[in-house]
């Protein structure tokens, strides 16, 4: 924003500069999060990061039902848990490797809640 209101007011910015220096500024913001919310909350916000497209993805979903109540669509809300529930498992896995006891431990959910949820996708695959 910055960046913009400088650029109005006519001072010339010289961009490879200003690339390293945002780097930097967002490394440190890295650095110095206190806890990991707020450190999400700095990940969601840097393109093309696990953490955004996470974001994005269960923002999507959430918003995709809630624009169904909109239009007077019949929903179901034990669907829209499991929807939810099914991309948070698989987030989880994806972001710690696959590593199954840790994405439980994460998530604090027993290890069958995630194997129950993998065999329900293979089920609706088929």
């Amino acid at each position: 924003m910055l960046v913009i209101i400088l650029m109005q007011a006519g001072v010339q910015i010289n961009w490879s500069i200003f690339l390293p220096l945002s780097t930097i500024a967002f490394i440190l913001a890295y650095l110095f999060t206190e806890n990991r919310n707020d450190l999400f909350k700095v990940l969601v916000n840097i393109p093309f990061s696990e953490e955004r497209k996470a974001y994005k993805l269960i923002n999507s979903r959430i918003l995709e039902y809630i624009s169904k109540t909109q239009t007077n669509e019949s929903i179901s809300l034990k669907g829209l848990l499991s929807e939810i529930e099914k991309t948070f498992i698989t987030n989880t896995l994806e972001m710690n490797d696959g590593n199954h006891n840790l994405a439980a431990e994460l998530l604090s959910i027993s290890i069958s809640t995630i194997y129950r949820n993998k065999k329900r996708d293979e089920k609706k695959n088929d």
